[in-house]
């Protein structure tokens, strides 16, 4: 009858989908998204279950109306949860609000400044910058995060676009190089026409940059 049980199983299968590790993309989507619904079947106030079921919502299955529900009802009921904050960062991201999802990213790491996870709200950030167009603020949070944690894909993957899109070519097929390493068989071309961005146009140009980063399409 634990929620947290659950929501932290949903936050583990949905780490192994965004990591690349995942051998059944879709079943692990799917298992973290019962996880997640079963979490919150059990506490329908705990925070740490809404939030990450309105992250899944919106990163696996690109259901924003419904993810942004969660995250309210998240923030509600835990306002000053760090974790609640910042996992609703990328939403907004995905649905052309950067802006939005910059101050969410902000306000998680002010709660929680010396969190041990702060690399993933900083990767949150190296996001959202790099939606609003700022390369450059998003490659100061893109290289904070690989010097403190480096098989982090997930923040690679913006660093290596944002160093593409302002022409840096032999920066951005480094970080393309360390990402190969951990992701062997990633696809330019494959993973941005299945990320959460909502607009294929903003999916096509993140496909761009990934190539033009040196990841093979």
């Amino acid at each position: 009858t634990y929620a947290k049980a659950d929501a932290m199983a949903a936050k583990g299968q949905g780490l192994a989908f965004g990591q690349g590790w995942s051998t059944d993309p879709e079943e692990d989507a799917a298992s973290s998204d019962r996880f997640a619904t079963e979490a919150i079947a059990r506490d329908s106030s705990d925070h740490l279950a809404l939030a990450l079921a309105g992250h899944h919502k919106s990163f696996l299955f690109r259901d924003y109306d419904r993810a942004i529900a969660l995250f309210d009802r998240a923030t509600a009921a835990g306002p000053n949860s760090a974790l609640a904050w910042t996992l609703s960062s990328p939403t907004y991201s995905y649905i052309g609000m950067a802006e939005e999802a910059i101050q969410r990213a902000e306000r998680g790491l002010r709660l929680s400044p010396l969190d041990p996870d702060a690399f993933w709200y900083q990767t949150s950030l190296t996001l959202a910058y790099y939606a609003s167009g700022e390369f450059e603020k998003a490659i100061e949070f893109g290289r904070k995060v690989a010097a403190a944690k480096p098989i982090f894909t997930a923040n690679l993957r913006f660093l290596a676009a944002s160093l593409a899109a302002l022409d840096r070519p032999n920066e951005a097929r480094e970080v393309s190089h360390t990402l190969l390493q951990l992701e062997p068989h990633f696809s330019a071309i494959r993973f941005a026409s299945r990320y959460a961005f909502k607009d294929k146009a903003r999916r096509d140009l993140f496909a761009e940059h990934l190539v033009r980063a040196g990841l093979p399409e």
